[in-house]
This record gives C-alpha cells, structure tokens and sequence, in this order.
C-alpha cells in the first residue's frame, strides 16, 4: 500500500514491504540533492514547546516560564556531548514539536483525538561538509491525527514549514 498526501509540494508514502523496494531513477533531473547524513536515534522525555497552547493555558509568572524554557533546553540536551549544544538537531518522530515560529492552527490538547499531533519533524541538517536547510534554519512538520496514523492514512497528514 502507498498513500500519498493530496497537497501540492510534498508526499508522505509508506510501504510497509520494505525487502521488495529498490532504488529508482528520478523521473527528472533534480535541482538539489541534498547531503546524505547519518541518523543517531536516541531516547528522549519530550515536553511541550515553550510557545505551545498547552503551555499558553497555563497562568505562569515570568519567571516560572523562564525557568520552564530553561527545563526544557537542559532537557533537549540530555545525552548530548556538550560540544553540540550550540546547533542540537530537533529532527524527530512522534512527541511535542519544536515551534521555529509558533504552535499551528489544529493542534489538539493531549486529550483531544481531533487534534493534530506531530508525527515527523525534521530539522536543517549538515553532513559535516554541506547543509540542507529549510529556509533560514528552518523545520518541516508532518502532522497527522491519532485515527489517521492508526489507519496509517499518511495522505492526510498536514505540512507546514517554519523557519526564521
């Protein structure tokens, strides 16, 4: 099975066959290849973004959402060499996205099936030599609703690209 997102500019396409898929030529000529890059999967505790509306609900000092924003940096950097804090990917699967700009419009609280959650972020990334950026540093979102991704209906997934 194949679904593709109807929406002009990008595709989500799942094949869950993974041993009958071969490499195939681009119909056209690329404008762009960008860098391949290695993936280095790791485990995170994940809380809301700092401008989320989960966040937003709550009736916080300044100061206590400063000391959250500060909870959530040193938490985004857990188990990760001190070296890389100055540019840490926020490329990932599933949790609370990273808003470049802010929360979109859709975006359901925990308890909302409706809601859109995230289901793929992907950051700008280097290879150690180039860098594939979206826009000014920028993130792509791939979001999807609990239903759709449990009936693995990729082609309603919802895109949106923030950069700064």
């Amino acid at each position: 099975m194949t679904t593709k997102a109807p929406y002009k500019g990008f595709a989500v396409f799942y094949w869950p066959e993974l041993d009958r898929l071969v490499p195939a030529k681009p119909p056209i000529e690329l404008l762009q290849v960008l860098p391949l890059c290695a993936l280095a999967l790791r485990p995170l505790i994940d809380l809301p973004d700092s401008c989320s509306g989960v966040i937003n609900s709550f009736d916080w000092s300044e100061d206590v959402g400063w000391a959250y924003a500060d909870l959530l940096e040193a938490m985004r950097n857990h188990g990760v060499p001190e070296s890389y804090w100055d540019r840490p990917s926020e490329s990932k699967l599933f949790g609370w996205p990273h808003w470049v700009q802010n929360e979109i419009d859709g975006m359901g609280k925990p308890d909302d099936p409706n809601g859109l959650r995230l289901f793929l972020q992907l950051d700008s990334y280097t290879d150690g030599r180039k860098w594939a950026e979206w826009g000014d540093a920028g993130t792509l979102y791939f979001m999807i609703r609990d239903a759709d991704l449990a009936a693995r209906r990729f082609d309603r997934c919802e895109f949106e690209m923030q950069c700064g």
